[in-house]
């Protein structure tokens, strides 16, 4: 098993397109875009103006929130299913994005994600407390490739915005409540009242709230629990099933005193109890017998089921936050707008899970201390941000057009004392979490409290010149800071009690790195009369290095450095097929990933990892295209996503291997280490070669203005590696994934009845394999619906 020790690794710790028709429902309080042949118009704004996806020289995928709905996509782990070269791996505590491969390639805090996530135009947490569920959603918006000129954070894979529903002025009181039942017991609520106050201030009030019995079965056999029948749940304290409870609300606020002023607050708090978020050890997937990698022991245990679970340790996970997003536009006289985006998020994330992923010890693992039983992780983090973009930005009506900003952000975790925060691969001692004499100094565990801080700072800036005859050209470019800073106390097995010394002290990791980078993006584009669109552009991203923890009073290894992407890109947007019935978008893609960040171990000592920089570039190519049709009462959407990555020439030994390792192994020139591997055209993390999906829908009239509305959806994402070591035998290889779904829905005008069914066929599949353990993705759960908009 490949363990990544501390704040490096505190982690073991075509459905909707780019131009997506956005369909507008009362219920969700959105309001109709104009529209050709029947498909609206979608407006992008990750420029910090509105504009016509299909006019602008960008690649994204836009999704309505009646859209969202009617794919079920409830949070953002299904919108993997909805739009191409796009993977998102729930990883116990957290989630990894990756678009085109690129992403986060280390599961921990300290590895910037190259994929930032956005609520309401501001940046939220970079990877825990990312599951929050959908609900009163205006739209989501996914771009694809570097983002390093506009927008919050600096980003190499590219960006999601999520934006909720803005409260209306004037007018009457509107708003939806919704209900829904389904398998597994899940009882699911939520709704919105949008009441406007005065002719220039409104209010907007929604919630959410669902319970649901785990997808789970989980026993326990070991003889030292005695559960009765084996049964996990409730045999000890901590034990528990997986239930989920969640509940969410969101209060909105829109005030405009003048034409020129406008002020929008919003306020989110949610808290999340999953129960537990189990995996199941590569090796239970064996047939009994079978000698399991890397060190040959015999396999005791085989289930297929991806959902059977043997534990005898505590499992749980609950995650609790709030957030508060205010934007202020000011014009002035001029038409040039002052905009500015003040953003504070704060929460809890909480995570316990027997390490080992067995109750009769993990046949995967080396037993460091005698077992590969009884192994435990367990955390409790705070995470605070804030944020503040300044941006001014000129008005549209001009032949040349421009936008120039400032941003600044602070990412701070917090490891609670006292040492809520341990990796044990061996018996926890009773005696507190605290190391001391009497409890052995915790020599079996890996533990921290303190603090790690990010802070981003940024300005910015692009001009766009309308040429004539529909030409245009911009140019932008952003100047990048970042800075991580340690303070904590750690203890990494004990340091050193029994071995070195018998009165050992914590280490103090008080350490700073900094970064920084120039990124741009050069455009040109042409819109013909007759409807076409053609652009070009190269682009380049960027995100910060981070810190490698102490090994020792002495120190650590070396920080780990930034990665800067280039990418080049072609593409073609139609909106005039069939007298605009029907868009189009294609696009290729060429980009160059340099210094991709990965987690080594210590030939010495194995259970200390470090993190480095690749030294070749990373090259990734690939083509994308995207359909949106409306003709009367039948529509589709489809995408496709191909995509090839190459790692550079790199030689290092697989972490999982280090005990069984002798020998030389230069990363330049190879060595005499038998397990010493050249990894040189080895495909990146999470970057499944094809991915495609399609949804369709054909709405029957009824009498009395009443519509009967069938629904159907597929996606398919190929297999993908988890590691760049490319070894099945240690579960690398994830598994296609095809998911069908579906839904019939009754609309009599204001009641909406709605059937639906996800995952139909109940296909399992690994969603990701975090350090050995194989989590299960989503399985089939159907149901009804009951909507009233009012």
């Amino acid at each position: 098993m490949k363990f990544r020790i501390g704040l490096q690794a505190s982690m073991l710790a075509l459905a909707c397109s780019s131009a997506a028709y956005a369909q507008t429902s009362a219920d969700q309080g959105s309001s109709p875009s104009a529209s050709k042949g029947g498909i609206e118009v979608v407006v992008v704004t990750a420029e910090r103006r509105p504009e016509d996806l299909m006019k602008t020289a960008i690649t994204a995928s836009v999704v309505s929130g009646e859209d969202l709905k009617n794919r079920d996509v409830m949070n953002v782990n299904a919108l993997q299913f909805i739009a191409p070269n796009l993977t998102v791996n729930d990883l116990g505590q957290g989630i990894d994005f990756d678009i085109r491969g690129i992403g986060k390639g280390e599961h921990n805090t300290q590895t910037p994600v190259g994929v930032v996530t956005y609520r309401d135009g501001a940046s939220t947490f970079p990877g825990y407390m990312t599951a929050e569920p959908f609900y009163d959603i205006k739209a989501v918006e996914i771009y694809r490739g570097p983002q390093g000129t506009f927008v919050g954070q600096n980003a190499t894979g590219g960006a999601i915005f999520v934006t909720t529903n803005d409260p209306t002025l004037g007018g009457s009181t509107t708003g939806y409540v919704l209900g829904q039942y389904g398998n597994y017991n899940e009882v699911q609520l939520q709704g919105a009242v949008d009441s406007p106050i005065t002719d220039n201030l409104s209010v907007r009030v929604s919630g959410f709230g669902e319970r649901r019995d785990s997808f789970y079965t989980i026993i326990d056999r070991d003889p030292a629990d005695a559960c009765p029948h084996f049964k996990y749940a409730g045999c000890k304290p901590g034990y528990n099933a997986g239930d989920l409870g969640q509940i969410a609300g969101r209060i909105s606020v829109l005030w405009q005193p003048t034409s020129a002023l406008t002020v929008s607050l919003k306020y989110d708090a949610v808290y999340q109890d999953f129960g537990a978020a189990p995996a199941v050890p590569y090796s239970q997937l064996l047939p009994v017998g079978a000698p399991v990698a890397p060190y040959g022991f015999i396999n005791p245990y085989h289930d297929s089921n991806l959902f059977h679970v043997t534990a005898n340790a505590p499992e749980g996970r609950a995650d609790g936050q709030q957030r508060a997003i205010l934007k202020a536009d000011y014009v002035f006289d001029g038409g040039i707008k002052l905009q500015s985006i003040t953003d504070y998020n704060r929460g809890n994330a909480m995570w316990r899970t027997d390490l080992d992923l067995t109750d009769y010890g993990n046949p995967g693992v080396f037993p460091y201390f005698g077992t590969t039983n009884n192994w435990t992780f367990y955390d409790s983090v705070d995470e605070t941000v804030y944020s503040e973009e300044l941006n001014l930005v000129s008005p549209d009506n001009q032949r040349i057009t421009w936008v120039a900003g400032l941003y600044g952000q602070e990412n701070d975790y917090g490891w609670r004392p006292p040492y809520q925060f341990w990796i044990a691969v061996g018996p926890r001692f009773p005696g507190g979490p605290t190391p001391n004499a009497g409890n052995l100094y915790q020599y079996t565990s890996w533990t921290i409290q303190g603090h790690t801080s990010n802070i981003d700072l940024a300005g910015f800036g692009q001009v766009e010149a309308r040429l004539g005859d529909g030409f245009s050209v911009s140019l932008g470019g952003r100047y990048t800071e970042t800075r991580s800073h340690n303070d904590v106390d750690l203890w990494s097995y004990g340091n050193g009690f029994g071995v070195t010394t018998l009165t050992p002290s914590a280490i103090r990791d008080v350490q700073t790195q900094k970064s920084s980078a120039l990124t741009y993006k050069a455009a040109i584009d042409w819109t013909s009369e007759e409807g076409d669109f053609l652009y070009a552009f190269v682009a380049t991203g960027y995100t910060g290095g981070g810190l490698n923890t102490f090994t020792s009073s002495l120190g650590g290894p070396a920080p780990f450095g930034k990665v800067t992407d280039t990418d080049y890109e072609a593409g073609w947007k139609r909106t005039s097929w069939f007298d605009g019935h029907l868009f189009t978008q294609l696009n290729g893609f060429y980009t160059e990933y340099n210094n991709f960040q990965v987690t080594l171990s210590d030939p010495l000592v194995p259970l200390n990892s470090y993190e480095i920089n690749l030294p070749k570039t990373t090259s990734i190519y690939g083509v994308e295209a995207e359909t949106q049709a409306s003709f009367g009462p039948l529509s589709f959407t489809a995408s496709l996503g191909l995509l090839k990555s190459s790692l550079g020439k790199f030689f290092a030994v697989d972490p999982r291997y280090n005990l069984l390792a002798s020998g030389t192994c230069n990363p330049a020139t190879g060595g005499t280490d038998p397990f010493c591997l050249n990894l040189k055209g080895n495909p990146i993390t999470y970057a499944p070669s094809v991915t495609y999906n399609f949804g369709a829908q054909y709405v029957f009239e009824l009498d009395g203005g009443q519509t009967l509305t069938p629904r159907v959806n597929f996606a398919h994402i190929s297999g993908q590696w988890a590691s760049i070591f490319d070894n099945a035998a240690l579960g690398d290889r994830l598994g296609v994934r095809d998911l069908l779904g579906a839904q019939l829905e009754w609309n009599t005008g204001t009641w909406f009845l709605t059937l639906y069914g996800d995952n139909i066929t109940n296909k399992q599949y690994v969603a990701s394999n975090n350090s050995g353990g194989l989590y299960a993705g989503t399985p089939r759960q159907f149901g009804i619906r009951l909507t009233k908009t009012f």
